[in-house]
């Protein structure tokens, strides 16, 4: 296996196992940001239920139908790209590269769940009577990536520069500093002219 596929594959894995090491933080994090993020749909869906008996499945389906689903993954989405955009102001960045893939990835999901929310609700909105119940496999499917995504981006901020300098990049100081002992070393080597003349 090639030293870059190495380096691919423990970005991606190194922000999971930064999650592992901070439990309390995520857990903290899922609870405020997830799910009191979601009270809005979890508050309709409870009075729908308990007002006016209405199921589950078509409270949903209501939710749904609303474009409720993107507006969360649209509001989830923007509340990870501030901090990533901040780490950006730090004195040292560390693992820049995953982290411009992250906030790349963030916004091409941003600017989809953005398009296709305006896309639903320039139609005109009816309930069906029937108990055709769905509303079509993007909204959840963009819903969990953005869980998911989001999720990743608060592994990629507790990521430890002591921990995963195997990801991190170097810096150009770093680079400058490694050129310049290298090229201190070769010209201790040297011990002629290459006219044979000692120097």
């Amino acid at each position: 296996m090639s030293k870059d596929w190495q380096i691919l594959k423990k970005s991606f894995s190194y922000p999971f196992d930064a999650i592992r090491k901070n439990k309390r933080e995520f857990f903290i994090w899922i609870v405020f940001t997830v799910i009191c993020g979601q009270m809005g749909i979890i508050a309709n869906i409870i009075i729908r239920y308990y007002s006016h008996s209405i199921p589950l499945d078509q409270s949903i389906y209501i939710e749904g139908s609303s474009g409720s689903f993107y507006t969360f993954s649209i509001a989830l989405i923007a509340s990870a790209l501030g901090p990533m955009f901040v780490t950006f102001f730090s004195s040292k960045l560390e693992f820049k590269t995953i982290k411009i893939i992250s906030i790349i990835l963030l916004i091409i999901l941003l600017q989809l769940s953005g398009i296709i929310y305006a896309a639903t609700q320039s139609k005109d909105l009816i309930l069906p009577n029937s108990n055709d119940l769905t509303f079509g496999l993007t909204q959840p499917i963009i819903y969990v990536i953005s869980i998911v995504l989001v999720g990743y981006t608060f592994g990629v901020l507790k990521l430890n520069a002591t921990a995963h300098t195997d990801i991190d990049d170097e810096s150009y100081i770093e680079k400058e500093d490694a050129t310049v002992i290298d090229q201190t070393m070769a010209t201790n080597e040297v011990t002629d002219d290459g006219k044979g003349v000692m120097i």
